[in-house]
């Protein structure tokens, strides 16, 4: 099976993602499926992976019991693509300094003023990227496992 060596389109994906075939966006496909069966193994327990390039969905496998609709916990996932948002708004300028801006002043109204006159008015952006508010220590364990994560 012939693998695209390129130049490949991008596409940026909307409300759903475009999907298309690991070898048309240069990826070999026994490659990706070796990677997926290492993913799966049973001591990993993994819940899904999905492999994305240019844009494009080329691969997904998902555990036992869980499909497309089935919500994941992304936990350090989400901290690296926040990570990259507030870089870019410091690029361009629409942060200056993550140690005097507070978190309160870019919540919603109604979450604001549920921080308003308590601890959390005087976390820093930065406090807040780096998981340390000085709060209270969370139990990451009950966490994980709590419905309401």
């Amino acid at each position: 099976m012939a693998v695209a060596t390129g130049p490949f389109a991008a596409t940026w994906p909307g409300a759903d993602w475009r999907a298309a075939t690991p070898q048309s966006q240069g990826l070999c496909p026994d490659a990706v499926n070796r990677a997926l069966d290492y993913a799966f193994q049973a001591a990993n327990h993994t819940g899904a992976v999905l492999v994305a390039r240019n844009g494009y969905l080329v691969a997904e496998r998902y555990g036992a019991d869980r499909d497309e609709e089935s919500l994941a916990t992304s936990w350090s996932v989400a901290k690296s693509f926040a990570s990259a948002l507030v870089g870019a708004a410091l690029d361009d300028g629409l942060l200056v300094d993550l140690d005097e801006e507070k978190v309160i002043d870019f919540l919603p109204e109604a979450h604001a003023a549920t921080w308003r006159g308590s601890a959390k008015a005087d976390i820093t952006l930065r406090q807040m990227m780096t998981l340390r508010t000085a709060l209270h220590t969370v139990n990451s364990g009950a966490l994980y496992a709590a419905s309401d994560q």
